[in-house]
């Protein structure tokens, strides 16, 4: 590895750096961009998160970090910060019912995505979002699941949402808002 790091001229959160690899090194690199339909850049910001979080004694899963990259990657998903969202969502206090529905119906859409690609497992979708930081994710027993919210602003979206995704998968599920923060699913 070069000892200087320069500012990639067209992104000034990124770094530039250079990289010798050996032979073996370079094949394994290859082989990965091919399985994980990746690019370099991705592949090397990945496994240094994950020898990081494995150094620091942190969880590290790499394949929480490959689903959070390849929906960053391919354009379909944004990042914001949270004062962002919730500002979003105080300014919709008019229409409260319609912005309901529309939540509803985009849980629907994703409820249909994943049929449609064979994930029918509510706890597995549920742990996709959570990677996505809308909650976090607690089982409290079988089929029950606990989810802590990270703005009570979010509820109203979540629960329609939540319904929209539940219909969609043809699953019965009960939400109960248990404070502004806090839904209980259960999965029947």
């Amino acid at each position: 590895m070069t000892d200087s790091y320069e500012t990639a001229p067209d992104r000034k959160m990124f770094r530039r750096v250079s990289v010798l690899l050996d032979g073996k090194t370079f094949e394994a690199l290859n082989t990965l961009m091919q399985k994980k339909h990746l690019r370099i850049s991705d592949i090397i910001r990945l496994s240094i998160m994950h020898y990081f979080q494995h150094e620091m004694g942190e969880k590290s899963d790499l394949s929480d970090l490959e689903k959070i990259v390849q929906e960053l990657v391919d354009g379909s998903h944004l990042v914001a910060d949270l004062e962002t969202v919730v500002l979003l969502l105080k300014n919709l206090d008019g229409n409260s019912d319609k912005f309901c529905k529309i939540a509803e119906k985009d849980g629907y859409k994703h409820g249909s995505y994943y049929k449609s690609v064979g994930i029918d497992n509510f706890e597995e979708i549920l742990k996709r979002f959570e990677l996505k930081n809308w909650f976090k994710l607690r089982s409290e027993s079988e089929n029950c699941y606990f989810l802590t919210l990270p703005d009570p602003e979010l509820q109203k979206y979540i629960v329609s949402f939540l319904k929209g995704l539940s219909e969609a998968l043809g699953m019965e599920v009960e939400i109960k808002n248990i404070s502004e923060r806090n839904i209980i699913l259960r999965v029947g």
